[in-house]
C-alpha cells in the first residue's frame, strides 16, 4: 500500500489541510491512517478513488 502525507495530499487535490479535516469530520473524505502520536497518512488508492467519484459526479451534472 502506498501512502501519502497531508501535504502530499492538499497538493494532489487542490485543498488546505484545514478543509481536508473538516471534510473528514463531516465523512466527505477518505479517513486518515494515524502511524503514531504525531504521523497521519492516506491511503494513495482511496485519494485516487475519491478524486475519481468527483470526477464522475461531475460528469453526470453536466447542463444540457
Amino acid at each position: 500500500m502506498q501512502v501519502l502525507r497531508y501535504n502530499e495530499v492538499s497538493q494532489r487535490v487542490h485543498y488546505c489541510p484545514a478543509h481536508i479535516r473538516r471534510l473528514i469530520k463531516k465523512g466527505e473524505f477518505p479517513q486518515p491512517i494515524k502511524l503514531g502520536q504525531n504521523r497521519v497518512v492516506f491511503a494513495e488508492a482511496e485519494i485516487k478513488a475519491w478524486l475519481e467519484e468527483r470526477a464522475n459526479d461531475r460528469a453526470v451534472d453536466v447542463p444540457s
